[in-house]
């Protein structure tokens, strides 16, 4: 039977080194849960938390994902472990602390790179945060427009930084946005799923990594002339056979 997993409450979960008890602090989905071992005594690891009204210790540096492995809540003398709020507040916060110390000793702040994924890191939680004024732009959402989208610090050699980005097609409440970026020139290479477009402003358009994303990473609308810069007819179907060839491998020669 399916456990209903909720946060702050102690499950038993199997592991390879047996079964352990630990401490569900949130939610990814339904199946997938953020936790953090707990043991009845410390050893000499200094990222234990002593966690007072449990009378037990949270292991802060091996919070991970847990899915399949739960299997049944924990109890102790007859009683469900969970956490209560103060313990909880104790726990954040040293996970806080925590966290903030591994970056501050693995980031070089002679090194470039990093100093922009730290600038990536506080513009995020600032996207977030930020009461977003849709209303500003949501009439100039149309399909073919192009906009500032601000694509962040991302993993390896994925898109980033803020660049220009094709409006594709937005979601009724437009909340979310399919777009393609563009690059900064124009490629002219002979890749097929990169389109050069014939705007005003000469750039490529990278098929192969059209997204979904928040329209809170629209920055604003990226003008020339003092006009919404938008692709032409032309270009939008250019576009669709080469995502009809990239997405749903049909022949481009057909």
């Amino acid at each position: 039977m399916e456990i209903r997993v909720k946060s702050r409450v102690i499950y038993k979960v199997k592991s390879g080194n047996g079964n352990i008890n630990v401490l569900m602090i949130y939610s990814i989905s339904k199946r997938l849960h953020v936790g953090v071992p707990i043991y009845d005594k410390q050893n000499k690891n200094e990222t234990y938390v002593y966690l007072e009204k449990l009378k037990k210790f949270a292991d802060i540096e091996h919070i991970t994902e847990y899915h399949q492995n739960i299997y049944a809540q924990s109890y102790e003398n007859g009683k469900l472990l969970k956490i209560e709020n103060k313990d909880f507040n104790k726990l954040l916060s040293e996970i806080k602390k925590y966290y903030l110390s591994l970056i501050n000793k693995k980031i070089n702040p002679k090194v470039e790179e990093n100093i922009r994924y730290l600038k990536w890191c506080l513009d995020q939680f600032t996207i977030n945060e930020k009461e977003f004024e849709l209303d500003k732009i949501k009439n100039m959402l149309k399909f073919g427009n192009i906009f500032w989208i601000d694509y962040g610090y991302n993993v390896g050699s994925e898109l980033r930084k803020i660049r220009p980005a094709i409006i594709w097609r937005t979601t009724k409440e437009q909340h979310m946005t399919i777009v393609i970026p563009l690059s900064s020139s124009c490629y002219k290479d002979k890749c097929l799923y990169h389109y050069d477009i014939q705007g005003k402003e000469k750039s490529t358009a990278l098929i192969e990594s059209m997204r979904y994303i928040s329209t809170r990473r629209i920055r604003e609308p990226y003008y020339y002339n003092n006009k919404i810069m938008h692709i032409t007819e032309e270009d939008k179907k250019s576009i669709i056979d080469i995502i009809k060839y990239y997405y749903c491998f049909e022949d481009l020669n057909k």
